[in-house]
């Protein structure tokens, strides 16, 4: 992965979107550990691209799948 520019707002914004709704869908008490994953995760990832390093931001990202939680996979 060659990366010259860094992430998206847009990428950002859509980790963002995905961990607030895992929040509102309870995340919190179902899944804590994953959450509290997606959140560093992301939180790296911008670091990163703020200190100019663009491969390493989206690898921190990683797959889109690790920083999304289905809502339905939190349900009892």
């Amino acid at each position: 992965m060659c990366a010259s520019s860094p992430p998206s707002d847009a990428v950002f914004q859509s980790a963002t979107r995905a961990i607030e709704a895992a929040e509102r869908a309870g995340a919190e008490d179902l899944s804590p550990v994953e959450l509290r994953f997606a959140r560093e995760r992301l939180a790296q990832a911008r670091t990163l691209a703020d200190q100019g390093q663009s491969e390493e931001a989206l690898m921190a990202m990683g797959p889109t799948s690790c920083l999304y939680v289905n809502p339905e996979d939190l349900m009892p």
